[in-house]
């Protein structure tokens, strides 16, 4: 069943439910599918529609005061989450993400990768792959493509995967030229949950307050409100909180103090708030000949949208680079961007100077290089909108752009400003740490990028001047990449994180966490599936260990 606050009659209502899930996002969603037919009633709870709605953009604004993060990009507050404007990328975690690396404080997770495999495995088919992932000598053979040797052992070939945007393939997925975005869980999972007997889909809903049973031992129920006011109330035995890796620290921070309290001993909400910075540690200097062999060698291999698996390959360290020189996990994709002199940027400035009428002798030469070169944008256009695959640029800027691990530092933290946002609950101060150890990884990267490329006679790397100054970063060196971890961390004891292995949140017997905040730890691997699998041993803990204590009064 879906209901629209927005468009209830009353201005007040009331549900009942055996589980509540806050948050209607990728992880929010996963719980609840996984609840389907349970045997228990459960409400999804999503603060957006079906649709943007920017108005409701405003309830994400916080302060940023360390490293920048734009808090209003790359969060989306509608059914779906951040899926609706998601590029598919996908990896898992390595092995060795999981394990305790004695240079790396905090690190480990208390589960094991082989606890969380066979739902990486259940994972990868929500996130819309419709077969096993295959081995990397597997992708060479569908690409058609041999990777270089990488001799000197610290760099190995890594394979990102991007599923088709589509659930179901249909004779319009074969007619539609190109590639599109991505998959969206809320228009994919939609017609799923509105069908379930046991499932309603609460939208337009905002948080208001979480309030505590007696004791304040356990959440008893939960006060939400559209923007004009309507408001409603769930009241369940179980709640979930999915809101992402910035949100779900905050409703915490938001709680009464009584609950806060038990929640929040020793003060671990909000700490070791980490993400993947992600920066240039170089530009490739290469030759026509070498740009092109690495171009169709590391690069964005798109299908179109009709072929299962779409492929991605770049570079990560390996696990002896990693040991033996004490780093942080990283990984690195080559992004090609054609150069001034190019028939792309040629062409656009041929564009607009027809529009200024700046008809100069640069204007002629431009046309010029245009008319010669016509016949390769009809290969390129071929390649990108017929065939779904990247232009191949003749000499291209070659930019080595890394993606880092981060080492989780309790001083690298979400808190509370004092000002209030429209509903009503505090906004978010994000003080965003990037350390010395991040910055020596990068530097190790760009000299192991660089000895294998000369090795494998594929250039060189001229490195970016930030890797020589030190700290502190400057937003232009290490950016934020949108992918929010740790900040209500899983941990074995609550005097090192928030939430335990089964990601209910330490000090309360009823409230659990979804999403990448409860990662202690990031790897270099987009998030999304790891996410994925977290969320649907949740949904199965959920469906077989909810408590059957009665529902405290309406």
């Amino acid at each position: 069943m879906l209901i629209d606050l927005n468009r209830s009659a009353d201005r007040t209502s009331d549900f009942r439910a055996d589980i509540c899930i806050i948050g209607g996002g990728p992880a929010g969603i996963t719980v609840a599918r996984e609840l389907i037919d349970c045997g228990k009633t459960v409400i999804l709870v999503e603060s957006g529609g079906l649709k943007q709605d920017r108005k409701a953009l405003s309830l994400y604004e916080g302060v940023s005061v360390g490293h920048p993060v734009e808090l209003t990009v790359g969060r989306y507050r509608v059914l779906g989450g951040s899926s609706i404007m998601w590029g598919g990328r996908c990896a898992r975690l390595d092995r060795m993400d999981f394990e305790c690396r004695d240079w790396i404080p905090r690190s480990g997770w208390p589960i094991s990768y082989e606890e969380l495999a066979p739902y990486y495995e259940r994972a990868i088919r929500t996130c819309n792959f419709h077969e096993e992932w295959k081995e990397l000598s597997d992708v060479e053979d569908v690409l058609q493509l041999t990777l270089p040797p990488l001799e000197a052992g610290n760099l190995s070939p890594f394979v990102w995967r991007v599923a088709p945007p589509d659930p179901n393939r249909s004779l319009w997925n074969w007619l539609t030229l190109g590639y599109r975005a991505s998959f969206k869980f809320g228009s994919a999972y939609l017609h799923e949950l509105k069908s379930a007997n046991n499932v309603k889909v609460l939208l337009h809903a905002n948080l208001v307050r979480l309030i505590g049973a007696p004791g304040d031992r356990s959440v008893q129920e939960a006060v939400f409100t559209t923007l004009d006011g309507r408001s409603t109330r769930v009241v369940s035995k179980e709640f979930v909180v999915a809101c992402s890796g910035i949100e779900n620290p905050r409703i915490l921070l938001n709680m009464p103090e009584a609950l806060l309290k038990n929640a929040n001993p020793h003060g671990q909400i909000g700490r070791c708030f980490a993400q993947h910075p992600r920066g240039t540690i170089g530009v490739v200097e290469a030759s026509e000949e070498q740009s092109l062999r690495l171009q169709k060698t590391f690069n964005n291999f798109m299908r179109p949208k009709y072929v299962p698996v779409q492929y991605e390959i770049g570079l990560a360290l390996t696990e002896q680079a990693q040991r033996v020189h004490q780093l942080l996990n990283a990984s690195l994709c080559l992004n090609y961007e054609a150069d001034d002199y190019s028939i792309w940027k040629t062409g656009r400035r041929v564009r607009e100077a027809i529009k200024s009428r700046a008809f100069d002798r640069r204007f002629f030469n431009d046309v010029l290089t245009v008319i010669l070169g016509i016949h390769s944008v009809g290969t390129n256009v071929i390649r990108r909108w017929i065939l779904g695959r990247e232009v191949i640029h003749k000499s291209p800027i070659i930019r080595a752009v890394i993606d880092l691990e981060q080492v989780p530092r309790p001083e690298s933290r979400i808190t509370l400003a004092s000002e209030m946002d429209s509903v009503g609950m505090r906004k978010c101060v994000v003080d965003w740490k990037i350390g010395e150890l991040e910055l020596r990884t990068a530097r190790m990267f760009a000299e192991f990028l660089d000895q294998e490329l000369k090795l494998a006679g594929l250039g060189a790397l001229r490195r970016s001047e930030w890797l020589a100054r030190g700290l502190p970063f400057d937003e232009n060196d290490l950016q934020s990449n949108l992918h929010f971890i740790g900040a209500t961390r899983m941990a074995d004891r609550a005097e090192d994180g928030v939430v335990d292995r089964d990601c209910k949140v330490f000090g309360l017997d009823n409230l659990y966490m979804a999403g990448a905040s409860v990662f202690p730890i990031g790897g270099h691997a987009n998030p999304m599936v790891t996410i994925v699998a977290l969320a649907t041993r949740l949904g199965e803990l959920l469906r077989n260990w909810c408590r059957p204590q009665p529902i405290g009064a309406a």
